[in-house]
């Protein structure tokens, strides 16, 4: 697919606000937007611990796409527990990652 992943840009025609790193994933939670993309970026356990913080809350985010994010099995339970209080997302994908797996 040509053209595939996109680009980085702020913003995109389907509304979605693009990251380049975890440090703008949390500008933009600030900032109250629905739908996020962050790809190619190192998410550290730190980092997941932050996203759960900002995910608990609730902030009105629909959409959080961490494909192509290095997400390593300690950060992906840290992100699930987040999410276990998170009642706006609809939409996670964290597709073409390491392999995740968390124990529950």
């Amino acid at each position: 697919m040509a053209g595939y992943p996109p680009s980085p840009s702020r913003g995109s025609a389907d509304g979605v606000q693009v990251a380049r790193s975890s440090q703008e994933v949390f500008q933009l939670l600030a900032s109250n937007a629905q739908r996020i993309r962050c790809n190619f970026s190192h998410i550290s356990v730190q980092d997941a611990r932050t996203l759960r913080q900002r995910l608990a809350q609730d902030s009105g985010l629909k959409h959080l796409d961490l494909c192509y994010c290095e997400v390593g099995p300690e950060a992906s339970c840290v992100l699930a527990d987040g999410l276990r209080q998170n009642t706006s997302l609809q939409h996670l994908a964290l597709g073409w990652g390491p392999s995740l797996w968390c124990r529950s």
